[in-house]
């Protein structure tokens, strides 16, 4: 991971996960910061796209909706 980015704990849940990703499929993240900041957010963001050449959806465990957090943490790798 690259440093600077204050990652903590990272894991890919949703499509990539199933099997089921298509071309235009983005990545899903679940992250934990050492220090949640937005610039650690965004830097990590920036980061992964160019990594996998793909849009990433990256998420927070605070910032996970109530009504979605089970089925994401079930399917978290």
């Amino acid at each position: 991971m690259r440093k600077g980015c204050g990652v903590r704990k990272i894991g890919v849940f949703g499509s990539c996960v199933r099997g089921e990703q298509k071309e235009t499929s983005d990545v899903d993240l679940l992250v934990e910061f050492e220090k949640p900041t937005f610039d650690n957010f965004m830097d990590l963001i920036f980061f992964l796209e160019g990594l996998f050449g793909k849009d990433v959806d990256l998420i927070t465990a605070c910032g996970m909706s109530p009504y979605i957090r089970l089925c994401i943490e079930e399917g978290v790798v």
